[in-house]
């Protein structure tokens, strides 16, 4: 399973606001609030409910897709800790909430801690 992360904001400060899960057979767009770049990720997934097969290199594929003037994307995290892209979903939006220090830009609990 991966997941990268969704930010938003004008650049260089941008903020985590969304994550992105595929496992290889599902894809799954969850954010923490509501913003701009939401729009586009609602766009894809619409588009991806006519496949039926999740893209080799979905994430890489749409790691630049989004203009910077909305915000940016990743990086590509791998993980094995959760059984679904919902629970990986939850926790990475859980740990945007809690763990992200808008003040001061900066994770107060690193990311990684996720994978």
């Amino acid at each position: 399973m991966k997941f990268m992360l969704e930010w938003t904001g004008p650049s260089p400060h941008y903020r985590p606001v969304g994550v992105w899960v595929e496992d290889g057979a599902n894809v799954l767009v969850a954010f923490a609030s509501k913003h701009d770049s939401a729009e586009d990720a609602r766009e894809v997934m619409v588009r991806m409910k006519q496949v039926d097969v999740v893209p080799r290199d979905f994430l890489e594929h749409h790691l630049d897709g989004l203009p910077p003037q909305l915000g940016d994307r990743g990086p590509i995290f791998d993980t094995d800790r959760y059984k679904t892209v919902a629970e990986c979903a939850e926790a990475v939006i859980g740990h945007i909430r809690g763990a992200w220090d808008n003040g001061k830009r900066r994770w107060t609990k690193d990311i990684v801690v996720l994978t």
